[in-house]
Formats: structure tokens, sequence, C-alpha cells
């Protein structure tokens, strides 16, 4: 790491670098920032959070913040897989927001809101600053008999996240 930021540094002279890296890094100056230094004279201040057990001269700066809550997530009540390059509905959870909706079993996500959806991920990003009771505009092809398909929208008011409780194996689907 102190090889490819000196390295960096030396091509773009009079440039900042920002290094994220472990507190075992970079606490009390070892590891990265004296590497650094003796390869390119730099100065460098060293930050941590206040998750680390406090020690007098580990760091220049201290970010002492205290626990946050987050706000609840809002999701659309359905069990999604990724399956031949889409992101298809696995299952449906009862009377859930992605049911009320009319959200189907086999619907592949086309896109939610603006954001086009080809992955969980995607999916994940469109949903990641939403609550439950927002409204969203869901895009689904849908086959039907006969290989027709239906481009049908929806819009849907997501509902809070069910408790999980602990799994005790590792599942290949994302609830959302």
């Amino acid at each position: 790491m102190a090889e490819s930021a000196a390295a960096y540094l030396t091509t773009n002279p009079g440039r900042l670098l920002v290094v994220l890296a472990g507190a075992g890094h970079v606490a009390f100056g070892s590891g990265i920032p004296k590497r650094l230094q003796r390869r390119t004279k730099a100065t460098y201040a060293i930050v941590l959070n206040s998750g680390e057990e406090i020690e007098p001269h580990m760091a220049d700066y201290l970010l002492l913040g205290g626990k946050q809550e987050l706000l609840p997530a809002g999701v659309l009540g359905v069990n999604v897989e990724e399956k031949r390059g889409g992101c298809r509905i696995a299952s449906l959870n009862p009377g859930g927001a992605g049911e009320k909706a009319g959200l189907k079993r086999g619907d592949i996500l086309v896109s939610i809101d603006t954001q086009i959806v080809k992955t969980i991920a995607d999916m994940h990003l469109a949903l990641w600053d939403k609550q439950p009771g927002d409204r969203v505009r869901v895009k689904v092809r849908r086959t039907r008999t006969l290989r027709a398909v239906s481009r049908p929208d929806f819009e849907v008011e997501l509902e809070a996240a069910p408790q999980r409780l602990p799994e005790t194996h590792l599942e290949s689907r994302e609830r959302m």
C-alpha cells in the first residue's frame, strides 16, 4: 500500500492523497504512514474512529460519534434471485407489498423508479434510501402462456423489513 501511494504521489506532484486502511495499518504511525514518509518525505495525519481502544499518541485525530439508529428500510416484500441475466422474483411474502401491488412469482424486474435492474445489487441501489410507506414504480417483464411477454408496471407501497430470525445456513436468494 505504501509503495502504491508513493508511486502516485511521485507521478502527481502537488496532489493530496487519502489512504483508507484498518487501524492496525496506521495506528501510532506504524505501517503505511512511516513507510510512505520514508519513500516520499510526505507529511501525514492519522484519523481513527472511536471503535478502537484509545491510547495516547495513537492518532492525530479521533472521530467520536455516538451510536446512530438507522431508519427502517423499505422493502418490496419479495425474494429474488439472479437468473439468466436478470433479477427474477422467486417468491413473495404472503400479504406483502409486492403481492398487494400485483407482482407475481417469475416476474423479471426491469426497473424500480428510474433505476434499471439487472442484478440484485441494482435492486439494492434502487431501494437504498427508501423507507416504509414510500411508493416506487416497478416495471417487470412477465411471460404469459404461449411465450407471450408483457411489460406491466406497478406502484408498490414499500413495507418495513420483517424481523429476521438468525439463519442456520447460507441462502442464495436475497430478501427485499
